[in-house]
């Protein structure tokens, strides 16, 4: 989280905002200069990765690190906190995952999540829990979908985000709602619709520390085995991006990804290999300031 971030707490709560000198990440705070240079440069390197880096400066940034328009099951990120109407079309399904953004320690995150298929109607839950003792992330998540017609599905999509910052005060969770559409526009081609981030009232809204995401994709596939995504989309206030996606299925139970989304431009990939009813997957991206992101995880179904 940002400097600008930690800053709109205190606003919030009534103090003041934090100075060079009382930054959080210092563990305490200082009038002497002399005594705490080491801190004090940290504390300019991270502020110049957070200037650079403005994109990233809500909370939650790291699970959309490994969100990609692959609507299969691979256990890096909960199906909860990706497009509602694109839910796993499983009978019953467990995964699992780990991932480090930057690989940073402090930023490891682990999550689980299951669901199933009855009839038309597609259902999951997730958890994703993300930090350290310093600062945390809590997320737990549930969505639902439904066929209205004829290929086209509905979801809606409920999720409840904490944030945990030591030595201050609690912060208060927030509700969260999704909605998406899967639409057909011919056979081999759908377009998708996803809003997601709202909270219920709109004082909520501007106070809280998740952003919101609007996407429109055009989704082909080619034959069984090759699916492409290319997508637009916006988090106010930021600019609007741009994601392109290939997946390629093989005969021999493995499935590759790959993949680039702009602002900041940021190339990825990925790779599952089925084993009976387990599913390995790990995938990998590259931000231009942070470096690498590693993600694995593993699914049952």
């Amino acid at each position: 989280m940002s400097y600008r971030t930690f800053g709109n707490l205190n606003r919030m709560k009534g103090k003041n905002p934090l100075d060079k000198y009382h930054y959080p990440l210092c563990g305490k705070s200082s009038t002497n200069r002399s005594l705490h240079r080491k801190p004090l440069a940290r504390i300019g390197i991270l502020g110049l990765f957070c200037i650079l880096a403005s994109t990233l400066s809500g909370a939650f940034e790291g699970s959309d690190l490994f969100r990609i328009a692959f609507a299969g099951i691979d256990g890096i990120l909960p199906p909860t906190m990706n497009s509602p109407a694109r839910l796993p079309d499983q009978p019953v399904w467990l995964s699992l995952g780990h991932g480090r953004p930057w690989d940073c320690k402090w930023a490891a995150y682990s999550t689980a999540s299951f669901g199933g298929r009855v009839g038309s109607w597609r259902a999951a839950g997730g958890v994703w829990y993300s930090g350290d003792e310093l600062y945390r992330e809590t997320s737990l998540s549930a969505a639902a979908a439904g066929e209205v017609r004829k290929r086209l599905i509905a979801g809606l999509s409920l999720a409840w985000h904490e944030v945990n910052i030591s030595g201050y005060d609690p912060i208060e969770g927030e509700l969260l709602l999704g909605i998406g559409l899967n639409a057909p526009l011919t056979e081999t081609l759908n377009v998708a619709v996803w809003y997601s981030g709202q909270t219920p009232g709109r004082k909520q809204a501007y106070e809280s520390l998740t952003r919101q995401l609007y996407q429109l994709a055009v989704i082909s596939r080619i034959g069984k085995q090759t699916t492409w995504t290319l997508a637009v989309e916006k988090t106010p206030p930021l600019a609007l991006r741009q994601l392109a996606e290939v997946c390629f299925a093989t005969r021999k139970n493995l499935t590759f990804q790959i993949g680039y989304r702009t602002i900041p431009s940021m190339p990825y990939a990925g790779a599952q290999v089925d084993l009976r009813r387990l599913q390995l997957s790990a995938r990998l991206n590259y931000h231009p300031i942070f470096g690498l992101s590693t993600a694995f995880g593993f699914a049952f179904k």
